[in-house]
């Protein structure tokens, strides 16, 4: 593969970014540094950082959304849509957080206003339900995504 001018690979950007991923890999493997589009590069390295805090945010959301409607809707005959999600929630975000553990401190800094976006969804959906302004059944992200939380009485 030949390498385009830096002039060309920083427009390749703007046209076609699968092309512009592996020509800076071939750039970089080759320790062509002086050829890289290092402004695009840090956009892009940004941008996947942001990517991840997005999805753990998003999970998060279903989670707690899903604790919500577990634990305190009533009248529903067969809770086990919300128990597979809650389980498929939590298998996502475990290796999410082995992988990064800096999100368990985006986590953690984050969770009040993740809990008060969940807490708004399910009251939106379910108005007349009474629910907790608090989360309580954790003190850690940790305690949240395992699946020891709510094996206990919770879910009896």
């Amino acid at each position: 593969m030949s390498l385009l001018p830096t002039d060309t690979t920083h427009n390749l950007y703007e046209c076609d970014l699968v092309l512009w991923y592996q020509e800076t890999v071939t750039r970089l493997q080759q320790r062509d540094f002086s050829h890289l589009d290092v402004e695009h590069l840090i956009e892009e390295i940004e941008s996947l950082a942001n990517r991840e805090r997005r999805e753990l945010r998003s999970r998060l959301f279903v989670l707690l959304c899903h604790y919500l409607k577990r634990l305190y809707i009533p009248s529903v005959p067969d809770y086990r849509g919300w128990e597979i999600t809650i389980r498929e929630q939590q298998r996502q975000l475990r290796p999410m957080l082995k992988d990064s553990p800096s999100l368990k401190n985006y986590a953690s800094e984050n969770f009040n206003e993740i809990w008060d976006d969940a807490l708004a969804e399910v009251k939106a959906n379910y108005p007349g339900v009474e629910l907790p302004l608090d989360w309580t059944f954790s003190q850690t992200i940790e305690d949240l995504i395992s699946l020891k939380l709510f094996s206990s009485s919770l879910f009896q």
